[in-house]
């Protein structure tokens, strides 16, 4: 790539790291800076790989959500008012569904492995929000079919509500161990 020399510019080489030492990538993105420089500039930018501390921040993302989650249980209320187990059944039953739909049972295994995960855990994200949806409806549903027996409409927005809770935030677990850089 020739680069007029009469024109500054910002050289930007990526460096990946590899055994112990840094070897720059051959694309090399030359953007022109202003006209009153006179010299060229190169900024050296480095991606982290997993094993540089990446890894360690999802782990601690996904403790804290979890403790952040637990905490506002205890504060909102009685933490036994957010436990519903058909309401779990449901979001991971049409979740773990649609990682044998989109994936086989192949899906499974992916997520054990590194470089396999990413498109399992689109999938997760993705339809835990929807089972969370589907949740909503049948609450919905149980709902309307019972506006004549006011103490049944309780316990179907608590079906409702609590499914969508579990849906968007297995979604929100999933989205912290997606790894953009692959």
């Amino acid at each position: 790539m020739e680069i007029n020399s009469h024109v500054p510019c910002l050289s930007i080489r990526w460096l990946e790291p590899s055994c112990n030492e840094l070897d720059p990538i051959d694309a090399t993105v030359v953007i022109p800076i202003n006209y009153e420089l006179k010299c060229y500039n190169t900024i050296l930018i480095r991606s982290y790989s997993p094993s540089e501390g990446q890894g360690m921040n999802k782990v601690i993302a996904l403790i804290a959500a979890i403790i952040l989650l637990v905490s506002i249980f205890f504060v909102a209320a009685s933490p036994a008012i957010f436990i519903d187990f058909w309401c779990f059944v449901l979001t991971a039953g049409f979740t773990m569904i649609a990682i044998i739909g989109r994936h086989g049972w192949e899906g499974f295994r992916c997520l054990s492995v590194a470089k396999e995960r990413n498109p399992v855990l689109k999938t997760i994200c993705i339809a835990s929000i929807f089972s969370g949806f589907i949740g909503v409806l049948i609450g919905s549903i149980t709902i309307l079919s019972n506006l004549s027996n006011p103490e049944m409409i309780g316990p179907a927005v608590a079906v409702a509500i609590i499914s969508m809770l579990y849906g968007v935030f297995q979604g929100y677990l999933a989205y912290i161990l997606i790894d953009e850089s692959r």
